[in-house]
């Protein structure tokens, strides 16, 4: 059949078709000349030192451009992209490509029209008079001296001495060259820092550099730890003693130099080096740096690193970080984890012979079926368990089967112990044996932890109540938990039963929610943003009502399905929750199961705007009746170091004078012999000894401020229409800006009686004061923990309000859109 050039579709079309669609019109092209042609259309070179004017270089299968000529101009484009505040020139290729071994071998020695001799491969160093030098060593030996790098000083003046130094300084930094000699001819094997570095990488090509790695696995790992137990301590030990030999520099400054008393090419290769070593070998080169015996070379690391030039380059734009290849480059472009393993998954089977980092293969785990699970956990345990690299690569794991074994699922997660993100569908499998075993242990790098039950089974059973299959243990365990936990997202979710299962009762989760009020004081939660508790019809508001809760950081409160009112949300979650953001309530019932709702969310605006008051009110009166319960302690005034006898007569009501009846007993069943134990009454019992102490707390007042609230998320129990949405809205908002009335009325009234030196204000503290230890007039008494005085100046700044009520969404119910950044979007 017949087929058209324009019906091709080749890899250079489709570059062409990248390049017009990313708005390039004037590519530097290295093609061959026929691939060329392909971009007529495009602007082409006017000729030398137009770097400037390209806004992209294209690289393709061109043998005849891979020259020092064309390579040099093409880094010039790309360098002068960053170098300049413009948009960085990108780099295309048309296609993957593997060499031509066919080629001649020098090709880079076409460096310039009379360059010799010829060059084997970069680095290379063109000078301004035209010449060029190749060899990393050869090119630093050069450099040194211009810049200052070759240790030679001012007191040198003899030349057999300046010779000597930079000789010395070049034997340090010399390439592999004299190495590969030995095997040719009898030439000594001195210990050099590029020595070093081409140990490292014969690591991964102990044969040959031109076959893969896959292809010498085997000779790979022999070299490997040949390195890591015998070169790296001999190459480390003899840098250690060059170091420490050398006596022209004192050390004043914490670390030596190799030579002298100033920076050379040496010190620079050896930090290099060092610093690739630690990227290749972590866990090898950390346990060096705690050996005594190198000491010296890793302080001299660190100082090299913190010297101001290094330092600033470590921070640069230019700087490139040490990284696991290109592969790693490109899955760095995923940010969607999921897609970025399916992309390793596909590059992994169609190159299985390139380096593609397999980490991402297990950095987010999804089991969705029983057997997932098992194999994930035989593959783990043939790696080698917990200590395995594989083990150490999960970073999170979402067990999404309600039937999976739940004894294999605790032994997996066993054995990740680093892992910081974990889900659990909790159905009929698990037992609380299997939930004590999984949360028993601290997990100090957990992050996130999301826990779903639905514990129904097809037939009406009883037998959970009648063994004592509850969960409250996970939350006791969890409370257990060290305060340096991580913990930032806590979920517990009980699903509702299906429809089929409603002609029996719901099963229970938890037995009490005492566990609840145990974990909400844990210190444990003390980092914890985001809190979800959704156990359906269970009083929620009580098992939080506590003083001294950890959850202060918490911004955003999922309390969905459960049972609380208007007054519980005023009254205990927002003075509870100070840092509170987003409060999803979805399914409690806030409001009559009514279509006719009349100022329901009128009431729940000014309730919300004042939720501050009562909280300041009750620590007001608790204030005042401290103060009362110690003036009538104060009325007692035993002698020092006496104690004052109650007896039990004088606990009875004194009897009234009257007509004692036949009932009334003559003698009293009561030992009289067993008073109750004596009281000491003494000033530090009493905890304030004087009236005037106690004036302080008649003054004392606390300052409303208005809640950090910005949503409020709900449903009701059929679904609005548009109009009945934005009234409901438009009321909560004149509720709440009713209630803000009242809170600023009060406020003015505390601001005057200041002023007037009438009282003294106090306000409570903020969780990043309490996070810091703040505990401002401690020293006065502890009852004053947790406040912080406020004073005429710094008022203002105390009572800063919003003039925008939060938002009151819906978008839950089905056709209802969302309230802007509600607490749903930015949920789980």
């Amino acid at each position: 059949f017949e087929v058209h050039p324009e019906e091709l579709f080749t890899s250079l079309g489709a570059m062409k078709r990248l390049l017009h669609e990313r708005g390039v019109q004037r590519p530097y092209l290295l093609l061959s000349p026929s691939a060329e042609e392909d971009f007529a259309d495009f602007m082409q070179s006017s000729g030398e030192g137009d770097e400037k004017a390209h806004d992209a270089v294209v690289i393709g299968l061109a043998p005849t451009k891979f020259s020092y000529e064309y390579l040099n101009k093409a880094f010039r484009i790309l360098s002068n992209s960053t170098s300049d505040s413009t948009k960085p020139v990108p780099l295309f290729a048309t296609h993957r490509a593997r060499y031509d071994p066919k080629a001649p071998a020098p090709l880079l020695s076409k460096v310039g029209a009379t360059a010799h001799p010829p060059h084997l491969a970069p680095p290379i160093l063109e000078l301004s008079n035209g010449a060029f030098i190749s060899q990393t060593a050869n090119i630093l030996n050069y450099l040194a001296p211009k810049l200052g790098l070759d240790g030679v000083t001012e007191s040198m003046t003899d030349e057999d001495d300046i010779a000597i130094r930079s000789a010395h300084v070049n034997q340090l930094v010399l390439t592999w060259y004299a190495r590969r000699l030995q095997a040719v001819k009898d030439v000594p094997n001195d210990t050099h820092s590029l020595d070093l570095n081409d140990e490292a990488h014969d690591v991964h090509h102990p044969i040959a550099s031109r076959l893969y790695y896959e292809d010498q696995k085997p000779e790979s790992a022999r070299r490997a730890e040949e390195l890591r137990n015998n070169r790296l301590p001999k190459f480390l030990a003899y840098f250690a003693l060059v170091i420490r030999s050398n006596d022209e520099c004192d050390g004043s400054q914490g670390w030596k130099y190799l030579l002298g008393s100033k920076m050379t090419t040496a010190d620079l290769a050896l930090f290099h080096v060092v610093r690739g070593l630690e990227f290749a070998f972590p866990r090898r080169m950390a346990a060096l740096r705690q050996d005594p015996a190198y000491g010296e070379v890793f302080a001299h690391q660190d100082g090299v690193q913190a010297t101001g030039p290094i330092a600033r380059y470590l921070t640069c734009e230019r700087y490139t970080p040490f990284s696991m290849g290109i592969f790693s480059d490109i899955l760095e472009c995923f940010c969607d984890l999921k897609e970025r393993s399916h992309v390793v998954l596909a590059l992994s089977l169609a190159l299985p012979r390139s380096p593609v980092p397999r980490r991402w293969l297990y950095y987010e785990i999804d089991l969705h079926t029983p057997r997932s699970a098992l194999l994930l956990y035989k593959h783990l345990r043939s790696k080698g368990g917990a200590k395995s690299t594989e083990a150490s690569w999960v970073h999170a794991v979402h067990s999404n089967s309600w039937t999976v074994d739940a004894q294999i699922l605790a032994d997996l997660l066993e054995m990740l112990s680093n892992v910081e993100e974990v889900s659990i569908n909790i159905g009929t499998t698990f037992s609380p044996e299997h939930s004590d075993g999984i949360f028993a242990i601290p997990r100090p790098t957990l992050k996130s932890l999301s826990l779903t039950f639905r514990p129904y089974v097809q037939e009406a059973t009883y037998y959970q109540f009648l063994a004592g299959a509850y969960f409250d243990n996970i939350l006791s365990k969890i409370a257990s938990w060290p305060s340096h936990s991580q913990l930032k997202h806590f979920s517990i979710i009980q699903t509702a039963p299906p429809q089929s299962f409603s002609h029996f009762a719901q099963p229970i989760v938890f037995f009490s929610l005492q566990p609840l009020a145990d974990l909400a004081r844990s210190p444990a939660l003390r980092n914890t943003t985001h809190f979800r508790f959704n156990i359906p019809g269970r009083p929620i508001a009580d098992a939080i009502r506590l003083p001294k809760l950890s959850l202060d950081a918490v911004t955003l409160l999922d309390l969905s399905t459960t049972s609380i009112n208007p007054n519980g949300i005023s009254k205990i979650l927002l003075p509870q929750f100070p840092s509170l953001r987003h409060l999803i309530l979805d399914e409690c019932p806030i409001v009559p199961r009514s279509t006719e709702l009349t100022g329901e969310y009128s009431t729940l605006g000014r309730l919300c705007a004042t939720s501050s008051m009562d909280m300041a009110r009750e620590k007001g009166k608790k204030l005042k009746e401290f103060a009362a319960a110690q003036r009538a302690a104060m009325t007692v005034k035993p002698p020092p170091n006496a104690t004052l006898e109650k007896s039990a007569s004088a606990q009875l009501s004194k009897v009234k004078r009257g007509r004692r009846g036949l009932a009334a007993p003559t003698f009293s069943l009561r030992d009289k012999a067993g008073k109750p134990e004596s009281t000491t009454l003494t000033n530090s019992s009493v905890g304030i000894a004087d009236a005037a102490s106690l004036a302080l707390f008649d003054k004392i007042r606390i300052l409303p401020t208005q809640c950090k609230l910005q949503t409020i998320c709900t449903t009701v129990f059929k679904t609005p229409t548009q109009e009945q949405v934005k009234s409901w809205q438009e009321e909560f908002a004149v509720g709440w800006m009713q209630g803000s009335s009242t809170l600023e009325a009060v406020q003015k009234r505390l601001l005057s009686s200041l002023t007037y030196g009438i009282i003294r204000l106090y306000r409570f503290a903020t969780p990043e004061e309490l996070l810091q230890g703040t505990k401002n007039h401690a020293s006065e008494h502890p009852s004053l923990e947790g406040l912080v005085e406020v004073t005429v100046d710094g008022f203002e700044a105390c009572i800063q309000t919003s003039t925008r009520p939060p938002r009151l969404c819906f978008g839950k119910m089905d056709g209802v859109p969302h309230a802007e950044e509600c607490g749903h979007q930015i949920a789980w």
